[in-house]
């Protein structure tokens, strides 16, 4: 069984941190679609606010991105959870 823990600021975010994790367990033998996956802590889409360009750098994630009185707030969890489905994840295996 194998552990890991990933650990990344805002920065990492919108990079392929999560594949390139995937990848690693695969290659010891993990199969994505098997994996238990724990989102730790992270600020909540209803308090963290963006500016327009970070909006852009997370274009790929629209579901993950809300407006609201002229303000834009990311659902940084959901980004997570995004890329590790498109990783091959189950949702119903992800918390």
């Amino acid at each position: 069984m194998a552990h890991d823990i990933l650990g990344d600021g805002l920065r990492e975010w919108d990079s392929p941190l999560y594949s390139e994790a995937l990848q690693q367990f695969e290659a010891l033998g993990a199969h994505a679609a098997t994996l238990l996956v724990g989102i730790g802590p992270a600020i909540g889409q209803c308090h963290f606010e963006i500016q327009p360009d970070l909006e852009e750098r997370f274009a790929a994630y629209p579901s993950a991105i809300t407006k609201r009185g002229g303000k834009m707030f990311l659902d940084l969890k959901g980004v997570a959870r995004t890329q590790l489905e498109k990783g091959g994840v189950s949702l119903a295996h992800t918390e």
